[in-house]
């Protein structure tokens, strides 16, 4: 498995995964993440993954749903870790329900 560290605020989350300590080079598969205990509110969230070694800029970018301090997210494969920044939706799209890429 890989660490979570996650700071998050009633609009705001940002979540770390990386590998364990020591593991460096460890590949992951494309997967679904579930957060839970955030203090993000009940809504629909604009989502950006990036690789934090990289300037290309994000990976992924879509839009999820938190409920009840909870959020998933599909994940793209990844080596060593990931930052996803979820913040509160300006318009709230159905259409869009998960991540996709751009």
């Amino acid at each position: 498995g890989y660490r979570k560290m996650l700071l998050s605020s009633e609009n705001e989350c940002i979540a770390y995964m990386a590998s364990e300590m020591g593991q460096i080079g460890t590949k992951y598969e494309a997967q679904v993440a579930h957060l839970s205990g955030l203090a993000l509110a009940d809504g629909q969230y604009d989502v950006k993954i990036w690789k934090p070694d990289s300037s290309d800029g994000p990976l992924q970018t879509g839009r999820t749903l938190a409920s009840e301090g909870a959020i998933k997210i599909r994940l793209p494969a990844f080596q060593d870790d990931l930052v996803v920044h979820f913040y509160r939706a300006s318009t709230a799209d159905p259409t869009r329900p998960g991540v996709s890429r751009p």
